[in-house]
């Protein structure tokens, strides 16, 4: 993932305290997952258009060590992400599991919007989010 484009690392010293992954339509075919999810936003629309139509990035995972949660490395994190990406990408877009009210949460607060809900084979509920840096 990283060769296509880099990730955001927040570290303490050698310890890597927080991560953001960036993910593109290049690094799809790296995780068979990811093809699955890239053709979906083919059918999936924001403001009326098809996902697929817009330059977006897709946040791969986002993980904030124990020791630091609850310190705003969460939201540094992201904003750094924005700051890095916007001028090459329309928006963020991620899948966050509806049950996972914590990350939801999260997310919201940092300007992400549910752009579509789906329920996969084993009958996890997702929300498609999207923080859009046009607006």
């Amino acid at each position: 993932m990283h060769k296509y484009e880099p990730n955001i690392i927040a570290k303490d010293g050698d310890l890597v305290a927080a991560y953001v992954l960036g993910m593109t339509e290049q690094s799809k075919n790296d995780i068979p997952r990811l093809v699955e999810m890239y053709e979906s936003f083919d059918h999936i629309l924001y403001e009326e258009k098809s996902v697929a139509t817009y330059q977006y990035i897709v946040v791969g995972q986002v993980c904030v060590g124990q020791g630091y949660r609850g310190k705003g490395l969460f939201d540094q994190c992201y904003n750094a992400y924005k700051d890095y990406f916007k001028p090459k990408y329309d928006f963020a877009i991620t899948e966050i599991a509806s049950i996972n009210l914590r990350s939801m949460n999260a997310h919201k607060r940092i300007g992400f919007k549910v752009i579509h809900t789906y329920t996969d084979n084993s009958e996890v509920e997702w929300n498609v989010v999207v923080w859009d840096w046009r607006k």
